[in-house]
């Protein structure tokens, strides 16, 4: 575990080359080694299970198996340096809503034309009949 953490202060501290602070690396790298971790619990369980089957299928197995872990591994790095180059971002401010006053006349300045553009096209479908 601390070998993965330093694998990932070092991802993302010095290759990344962030202006994040320390304790945010360090936060991201711990993150990072947490997942890596469980990541290569799973694959070693998923595969030693596999070998024993056939041996044909225990070679596909491992094929698959290690396409998959690297996937993962790849979503996992990404996953990490996103979110430890963005830490110190706050979420997007909320809309400001519109007061009831102005939605309401506004809807009714919308009704208004909709009704005078259909009241136009009556207009001129009886115009163009005569």
């Amino acid at each position: 575990m601390g070998a993965d953490w330093l694998l990932f202060v070092i991802l993302l501290g010095w290759v990344a080359r962030t202006d994040q602070p320390f304790r945010v690396i360090a936060k991201g790298a711990l993150l990072g080694a947490i997942g890596f971790g469980v990541l290569k619990q799973i694959a070693t369980l998923l595969l030693a299970n596999t070998l024993g089957n056939s041996a044909l299928y225990g070679v596909f197995a491992v094929i698959v198996g290690l396409l998959v872990w690297i996937n993962f591994s790849a979503r996992l790095v990404l996953f990490v340096a996103a979110w430890t180059a963005t830490a110190g971002f706050g979420p997007p401010p909320a809309p400001s809503p519109i007061p009831a006053a102005e939605q309401t006349s506004r809807a009714r300045e919308e009704a208004r034309e909709a009704e005078q553009a259909a009241l136009g096209r009556v207009e001129r479908e009886r115009a163009s009949e005569t």
